[in-house]
């Protein structure tokens, strides 16, 4: 399916403009392309930090989209500002897409904000599905759950791995 995120980490690490406001970074959802597949019906995406557990053990997922037209293969850049979230919450749009809900509680895209100083793996899955999710489950616990409830569904897939650390704060010098 070649999955590309456009643009969004540097050679050591994911940009700023895709991680958490709390690490001075704007939010941002990155631009993804992949290439259509024969006899899919739509697609879903995961982002996920496989080092980061949430308290039901789940990976955390900082974007969950259930639903993408089987005519779409890209999606632009998107800043996650509360207008945005509040037309997600009311699942209104034109593009074609429904996103579930991310573990920070809402619909849309969380970017990386690992609160610890070390290296944090990110994962992008993108799924090509012979069918359309519609049941009411908003939410997903990791890729790998996803994957065992909708493996009849699931037709062909592709995954980008990337790495984030928060830089560490610069000490004030004493005079």
């Amino acid at each position: 399916m070649d999955l590309q995120i456009i643009n969004f980490s540097t050679k050591n690490n994911i940009k700023k403009i895709y991680v958490c406001k709390n690490h001075k970074g704007s939010n941002t959802m990155p631009a993804i392309k992949w290439n259509k597949v024969t006899n899919a019906q739509s697609y879903a995406i995961i982002f996920e930090d496989l080092n980061a557990k949430t308290n039901k053990g789940c990976n955390f997922i900082h974007l969950y989209i259930k639903y993408i037209n089987k005519t779409i293969n890209s999606i632009d850049k998107l800043k996650f500002d509360n207008k945005t979230i509040a037309t997600l919450t009311n699942k209104l749009n034109t593009k074609n897409i429904i996103f579930g809900k991310n573990h920070s509680g809402f619909y849309g895209y969380f970017g990386p904000c690992n609160p610890h100083n070390y290296i944090h793996e990110y994962v992008f899955h993108i799924y090509a599905l012979n069918n359309i999710i519609n049941d009411n489950d908003d939410t997903v616990c990791s890729s790998s759950i996803f994957e065992d409830k909708y493996k009849n569904y699931i037709i062909n897939k592709d995954s980008k791995k990337f790495n984030y650390i928060q830089e560490k704060k610069q000490e004030k010098k004493q005079k």
